[in-house]
């Protein structure tokens, strides 16, 4: 009789555990979406330092900023686009913004962050809507 009460409340010691288990990962979702949102968009702030970092060199080399298409094929940067495409929005001889927009299949909207010559990295259009 005594192995019949152990066997049946080992059993539900079991559920109980599945059950809190269960509960806790189904709460960790939206935390988890959030870390993966951000951490597409890290790609895009270190890309855009490591470019503003670039434009720099070159502006220190040769006294006028650059596109990135010409540096591209100056090989001084190759750029880690797995889920943003970078281009040049805007330069001149002593500006230059940067723009860094995700590509179609990486967010559920647009995101757009954008870094200028005084380094004023900013996010312009956000896909993650966290705070």
């Amino acid at each position: 009789m005594q192995k019949r009460f152990w066997k049946a409340s080992r059993l539900f010691e079991i559920f109980a555990i599945i059950f809190i288990l269960a509960g806790l990962g189904f709460l960790t979702i939206p935390y988890f979406d959030k870390f993966k949102c951000r951490s597409k968009q890290s790609e895009a702030r270190m890309e855009l330092l490591n470019l503003f970092s670039s434009e720099k060199l070159f502006f220190s080399n040769n006294n006028h900023y650059n596109d990135l298409e010409s540096l591209k094929k100056s090989g001084m940067i190759q750029l880690s686009e797995k889920y943003y495409h970078f281009k040049t929005t805007q330069f001149s001889h002593e500006t230059f913004i940067i723009q860094a927009i995700s590509k179609p299949n990486s967010f559920s909207q647009k995101d757009i962050w954008s870094i200028n010559q005084n380094k004023e990295l900013k996010n312009l259009q956000n896909a993650c809507p966290y705070p």
